[in-house]
């Protein structure tokens, strides 16, 4: 049995347009150059190594900052935003895995106050995420 039927439905003319609509607007555009000025600023780390593919610690928490903050200040899909800054989205879920598991899990205080910083000088509410609330069950 062949793989690719052909007088399948699907049709090439239409990767294009499916590849334009994971593209950023303008303006969502200059809210994430706003979001890694910041964060260049607040880290110290250039936005070469920030947009790059440096793996040192620090570069990559700076990264993941970014990554996190467009996630949960802006809303962009994952897609677009491994689309935006020439990664898969896998690597963006991971990053968002990891900068919550810092703050909620590790209790991270530098890293949490690095993010509350920088969302303070963006404007935005906290992102930071809270801990479920958990009675304890009396013995």
């Amino acid at each position: 049995m062949p793989r690719h039927n052909s007088k399948s439905n699907f049709k090439t003319n239409q990767i294009p347009k499916m590849k334009s609509k994971l593209k950023l607007s303008p303006a969502k555009s200059k809210e994430v150059d706003h979001i890694i000025d910041v964060v260049e600023k607040h880290t110290g780390i250039s936005r070469k190594d920030i947009l790059g593919r440096n793996r040192m610690e620090p570069i990559v928490d700076a990264r993941h900052i970014v990554w996190y903050l467009c996630a949960e200040h802006l809303g962009i899909h994952l897609a677009m935003l491994g689309r935006h800054f020439d990664c898969h989205h896998a690597a963006i879920i991971h990053s968002l895995k990891r900068v919550a598991c810092r703050i909620v899990v590790h209790r991270d205080r530098y890293f949490t106050g690095l993010i509350n910083e920088i969302a303070k000088e963006l404007d935005c509410e906290s992102v930071i995420p809270q801990m479920p609330h958990v009675e304890r069950v009396k013995a």
